[in-house]
């Protein structure tokens, strides 16, 4: 773990509040923090969208990477495409609102949506347009894809089903939610079986079928008043479903029907599946391992939530609400710590890795690719 130097740290911030006129800020070469494991800051980018002084612009938006391309987009509604290898602008193009949501990469194609409810699908190489189409509500998650089709939840509680080549509506299902006190999230599609996971502002965690739409089951999970979002994507681990609700424990459900099987004892804002465990980040700071319904692990590695977890071949990427980036070895050891600066930049979107690449894009509109070594 590095510490840095405050009067360093002043300096660089200094410095970087001089170069507010430009729109982009890129810096390259990073520095090597640890001898067993380098995280290596490639290069790095600040976008300057204009505000009204005291109404700083909140991204919640993640960059996406591929081989070749780094893609994100500025609160001044431009989506873009970087070269991973050297941070250079590729193409820059003007979108009819704000994202709200990661983009999507497959194939030779980039898929994106904005909170005016505008879906894009464009050319990865030179962000030529391949169809451009009017969803009515914003887009709230990625972009998921299975055979030709792409599934989008958007912020009406809506989850629709289009032509990946033409944009082309297949299916809609819309979702009565009568809380008026929710957290205005969105949980992610889940493939599995032909059918599609997910969860709604309701509390309720359903089960579709892929071709056209049919409900084929849903179970309540959140039981609160209030907050009974499910706004994260299910992870299926051997013969059992894992959820959460913003406010609750984590449950292990029947895969077939939903049923309850089982909740635990903790309270997680994020998880990823390794092997046969569970990897948990909770509400207070702790890593947390679960593996045939035992932890196996439980270490506090922050005082704030954990929010996003990544794994990488080397081990695990790790961001919270205050604003800290971490990296742990395979053994769950911190090597590298860092600070985004600012109190009011935190990470509220999930960072994106590819390969040994993972691309963090601030609340403050920073952008940062690392490369782990």
């Amino acid at each position: 773990m590095v510490k840095y130097n405050s009067l360093l740290l002043i300096l660089t911030f200094i410095f970087l509040a001089s170069c507010s006129s430009l729109n982009e800020k890129i810096t390259l070469n990073g520095h090597n923090i640890n001898k067993k494991v380098n995280v290596i800051n490639i290069w790095s980018k600040r976008f300057d969208s204009k505000h009204q002084s005291g109404n700083l612009p909140i991204s919640t938006t993640s960059a996406i990477i591929n081989d070749t391309y780094v893609f994100a987009s500025n609160q001044s509604g431009k989506f873009l495409a970087f070269n991973k290898k050297t941070g250079r602008r590729v193409w820059a193009k003007e979108s009819k609102g704000l994202l709200t949501s990661a983009p999507s990469v497959i194939g030779k194609d980039v898929f994106y949506g904005t909170n005016s409810g505008r879906f894009y699908s464009r050319k990865q190489n030179n962000g030529s347009l391949n169809f451009e189409i009017d969803l009515g509500a914003g887009i709230a998650t990625p972009a998921v894809f299975y055979k030709g089709r792409i599934f989008l939840h958007l912020n009406n509680h809506k989850i629709i089903s289009l032509d990946q080549s033409t944009g082309k509506l297949l299916w809609a299902y819309t979702r009565s939610v009568p809380y008026t006190t929710t957290i205005q999230g969105a949980s992610t599609p889940l493939i599995y079986n032909n059918s599609l996971i997910i969860g709604f502002s309701d509390g309720f965690l359903t089960s579709f079928r892929i071709d056209d739409g049919v409900l084929q089951w849903e179970k309540k999970i959140a039981l609160n008043d209030k907050f009974v979002d499910i706004d994260i994507t299910p992870i299926v681990l051997g013969r059992s479903l894992y959820i959460f609700s913003q406010d609750e424990e984590l449950y292990q459900l029947n895969l077939s029907n939903g049923d309850i099987k089982k909740k635990f004892e903790v309270f997680p804002s994020s998880y990823i599946k390794n092997g046969k465990s569970l990897v948990i980040g909770t509400k207070f700071g702790n890593l947390k391992v679960l593996k045939n319904s035992k932890f196996e692990l439980n270490k506090k590695i922050s005082n704030a939530g954990i929010n996003n977890i990544l794994k990488l071949k080397k081990g695990y990427f790790l961001t919270d609400l205050s604003g800290y980036l971490y990296f742990l070895d395979n053994n769950y050891n911190e090597v590298w710590k860092r600070y985004l600066g600012h109190s009011y930049s935190t990470n509220l979107a999930a960072p994106y890795s590819h390969g040994d690449y993972v691309a963090v894009y601030s609340s403050r509109e920073n952008l940062y690719l690392y490369q782990i070594k």
